[in-house]
């Protein structure tokens, strides 16, 4: 968590605290989930301007956040395991974007980030 969200007292971060959202503040888990759906779609979208973009951002979320390398490592291993399964639908595409939307909103992304969290 950044000095912004551990600066916060009294009844104003009760209230952040229990509806979870401070303003610029986000936890953990909600980094790594970003991080999740930065970098999937960038694995996605590969070496396009897109995917450059889409990188970047991946980083930036790195850098907000404070689990440890193993949580982005097993990230990967996940990003690799949805991009790698099959996804048909009423057109023919990949659903590439899709994947990683559901990736990251997914529970085991979650349990993952607090998993890592505790280390």
């Amino acid at each position: 968590m950044n000095a912004q969200c551990r600066t916060l007292f009294g009844p104003t971060a009760v209230l952040f605290v229990v509806i979870g959202a401070a303003p610029g503040c986000a936890g953990e888990v909600d980094i790594f989930r970003d991080w999740v759906r930065a970098r999937c779609i960038a694995v996605a979208a590969g070496d396009t301007v897109f995917g450059k973009d889409a990188t970047a951002s991946a980083g930036a979320h790195v850098e907000r956040g404070s689990l440890p390398a193993e949580a982005y490592e097993a990230g990967e291993k996940a990003i690799a395991a949805a991009l790698a399964k099959p996804l048909t639908g009423s057109v023919d595409v990949r659903f590439d974007t899709l994947k990683c939307l559901d990736l990251a909103a997914s529970r085991d992304i979650g349990r993952l980030a607090r998993r890592e969290r505790r280390r």
